[in-house]
């Protein structure tokens, strides 16, 4: 479900609702389209999780600050805070 039908319901987006699947370090030149890209095309060795979809969460830390992503209808869109919740899954 994309992002603007849940806010359009009055909902929004819970990090509690989520789990972490799979983690990596990331490379320099990663980008969410690129992250997209291989992890339905060239899915990682170790990765047993489904193909990258609406309404998953990408959680990416470059430069010791983490932001968060809804993969979205189309693209992605940034989720602030939502990763707050989930902090302890990934130190």
């Amino acid at each position: 479900m994309g992002l603007s039908i849940i806010s359009n319901m009055g909902l929004s987006v819970d990090g509690k609702d989520y789990r972490m699947i799979f983690m990596e370090q990331l490379h320099e030149h990663d980008s969410l389209d690129e992250l997209y890209h291989r992890f339905n095309a060239e899915r990682p060795e170790g990765f047993d999780g489904h193909s990258l979809s609406v309404s998953d969460v990408v959680i990416m830390k470059r430069n010791g600050e983490m932001k968060a992503y809804y993969v979205d209808d189309v693209g992605f869109s940034e989720l602030p805070g939502i990763h707050e919740a989930k902090r302890a899954d990934y130190r």
